[in-house]
């Protein structure tokens, strides 16, 4: 019997153990399957009833915590700690408890955010005294709050921008003071700290910016004609900004050139090696850290235009003049294949990559090179005005019939360039340039719709002049330039050389009347030379707008255009190209004069200054009777303004309102001044 027993409780053993690991494994699988967010939460102490308790009173509680469901039973449970991505956030509870006795006077909540900044929402009510209203609260201010009271209070925090490696993960302090008076009038004074553990992480992205470049080696050749030098440029950018950058690392292969290893290799960047053998470009940056912790440089040279951290490097690759001579075509084209990534410093909690390393990308630029053959290189066409890093078509004017600023718009004029590249020997033939024939007629420059259809601007636009660049290299001094009516092939006007002179870009040759389609005739052009022939073109606005309704005006996104090339018959080849179809803008920021978080704790005096901003090169406009709207946050409860000034004697505030919309407060000024007016500012004392 006692053997019998023994053996029961033998197996009985056995069986727990069996269940314990079985347990354990399905523990581990489980805990394996979690993020890195949810295995750093679960270091955190879930919070209990006990954990409000105060020293010294049995009358009040107080307790402050995050909520998260980490055993997935629907619940929420309390924790004294979150783990967010910085791209997130989370909600800080407060909760005071006034239980059976007495009442709780002086109240004040106090949050010593270590890494984190608290936005909150809390209007005056029967326990606020203080409206607790703005993006970085420090302080919640309670009236006298009586007896089997229960408040809950809550906000949003939010990562602060991180410049020490330590505050990816802090401890703050939510502290609750005030006194305890019991029915029999005893004041007991409270203090209760409660430690909150914060934890921020970040990711990291890396994008290679699209580059394109089209030379000619004629142009790259040194002094003595036997080498010749390519310069391209790679860049890198970080996409996500959210960590600071530890470290930048970009690979470049430098091609071969018909076969042919360059002879040296440099880059513009201080930090690069380049391997001979293998024919990689190195380029790192790396970012450094002090004693303390303070990020004292990130891994990056400069913001582009997104605002993106970037890494780039300019670079020179010299290929000997075999390479060249021994093209077999017009045109070759090099590959650039690079590769990089960005590293981040991030949370050094175990569960967190430390640093966060990007996915490793990849790009292949291309760079056309185009070679003088003993016949002509090529013809290449572009179309309007080069701003901000694109070629551009501006939509001013008829946008301003359409808005009611004008009645018409006689002037809209837009470039088209026609280039002819020679090459190294003599060509007797001449040249004969027009637009690309389809169907046996010229065709016209074409709108392009943004969802792809294309329209012929053939009722649309018209030749109106003509100027020429390169005309003494280009031409012999006995040479000649013929200009044609494409469709009835009427001679308009023959240009000598002495002629040609006197119409530059500043100064055009205007035809007695327009012309739809022109064709180019030259003379015997010489070696090594660049002729290029800018057509006037101009836009019939009325059509546009008799034809077109505003929207599908505006949808309106590229306008296309063509060159085809001859010497004498003989083909040479078409190029088309287009430019962006767009209207100018007028832009401005918004700037405060404080760093003080806006609140609405209180009244308080606070200016906002609208600074206009203007600059051709991206296309932006001079500001004329300009409307200006500033929105509030929801958070603001009411303005008052209380003076409004422009810098500007010309610019005149005619008048300003505010009003309510959608739960925001808005700001609404207008200004008048006769002529346009570039840089100025308008301060709003609040």
């Amino acid at each position: 019997k006692k053997a019998i027993i023994r053996i029961i409780l033998i197996l009985e053993i056995l069986l727990v153990a069996i269940l314990g690991i079985a347990n354990f494994t399905m523990r581990k699988e489980k805990t394996s399957k979690l993020t890195q967010e949810e295995r750093q939460a679960m270091e955190y102490n879930e919070i209990t009833d006990d954990d409000a308790n105060i020293d010294g009173t049995d009358y009040v509680k107080f307790s402050a915590f995050f909520l998260r469901d980490l055993d997935n039973d629907g619940y929420a449970e309390k924790y004294n700690g979150t783990c967010r991505d910085m791209k997130k956030k989370d909600t800080l509870y407060m909760e005071l408890n006034v239980l059976t006795n007495g009442y709780f006077k002086d109240g004040v909540i106090t949050i010593d955010g270590e890494n984190f900044k608290l936005s909150t929402a809390i209007p005056e009510d029967g326990e606020v005294a203080e409206n607790a209203i703005g993006a970085n609260i420090k302080t919640i201010k309670l009236k006298n709050i009586s007896n089997g009271t229960q408040k809950l209070l809550s906000g949003e925090i939010n990562h602060i921008a991180i410049s020490n490696v330590n505050d990816f993960s802090k401890t703050s302090k939510i502290t609750l003071t005030g006194t305890h008076v019991s029915d029999e009038g005893v004041e007991t004074p409270i203090t209760k700290e409660i430690n909150l553990t914060v934890d921020w992480y970040g990711e990291v992205e890396a994008l290679f910016t699209d580059t394109y470049k089209r030379i000619n080696v004629d142009n790259l050749i040194n002094q003595n004609k036997d080498t010749f030098t390519i310069q391209y440029e790679v860049e890198l950018a970080e996409t996500k900004n959210q960590l600071p950058l530890s470290k930048a690392y970009l690979e470049t292969e430098i091609p071969q050139f018909n076969n042919y290893n360059p002879l040296h290799v440099e880059a513009d960047s201080e930090n690069y090696t380049y391997d001979e053998e293998t024919r990689k470009l190195i380029v790192t940056k790396e970012g450094t850290v002090d004693e303390e912790g303070n990020i004292t440089s990130e891994a990056y040279m400069y913001f582009n235009r997104r605002h993106d951290r970037t890494i780039n490097t300019k670079i020179l690759a010299t290929y000997p003049m075999e390479a060249y001579e021994t093209m077999g075509s017009e045109s070759a084209e090099i590959r650039i294949t690079s590769l990089g990534y960005f590293e981040g410093y991030n949370n050094q909690n175990d569960e967190f990559n430390n640093p966060e390393r990007s996915p490793i990308v990849y790009k292949t630029n291309i760079v056309d090179i185009d070679k003088a053959t003993e016949q002509i290189i090529k013809l290449e066409v572009s179309i309007g005005k080069y701003i901000g890093n694109e070629y551009v078509v501006s939509k001013e004017k008829p946008l301003n019939i359409y808005n009611g600023k004008a009645n018409n718009e006689e002037d809209d004029l837009y470039e088209v360039r026609w280039t002819l590249l020679r090459g190294q020997e003599e060509l007797n033939d001449r040249i004969k340039k027009k637009e690309k024939m389809v169907e046996g007629k010229a065709s016209s420059d074409e709108f392009v719709f943004n969802n792809g259809q294309r329209m012929s601007m053939e009722d649309i636009t018209t030749n109106v002049g003509i100027s020429f660049q390169g005309i003494k290299r280009t031409l012999k001094s006995d040479g000649y330039i013929q200009i044609y009516n494409q469709e009835t092939d009427e001679l308009i006007h023959e240009f000598t050389y002495e002629e040609l002179q006197n119409y530059d870009s500043n100064h055009p040759y205007y035809y007695d009347l327009p012309v739809k389609h022109i064709k180019v005739i030259t003379s015997q052009t010489n070696s090594h030379s660049n002729l290029k022939i800018n057509h006037i073109k101009k836009l019939d606005d009325e059509y546009i707008v008799n034809n077109f309704t505003k929207e599908d005006f505006r949808e309106i996104a590229i306008i296309k255009t063509s060159l085809t090339g001859y010497a004498e018959d003989q083909y040479i080849n078409t190029d088309e190209n287009n430019a962006k179809y767009k209207g100018k803008v007028s832009k401005a920021i918004l700037d405060r004069s404080t760093t003080k978080s806006l609140s609405t704790q209180k009244t308080s005096t606070d200016t906002l200054t609208i600074k206009t901003q203007v600059s051709e090169y991206y296309q932006e406009e001079k500001w004329q009777n300009g409307i200006f709207l500033v929105k509030f946050p929801s958070e603001i409860l009411d303005v008052e303004i209380n003076e409004i000034i422009c810098s500007r004697n010309d610019v005149t505030i005619l008048s300003y309102e505010t009003y309510e919309k959608n739960g925001n407060i808005f700001l609404k000024i207008y200004t008048e001044n006769e002529e346009p007016a570039d840089y100025y500012n308008i301060e709003n004392i609040i």
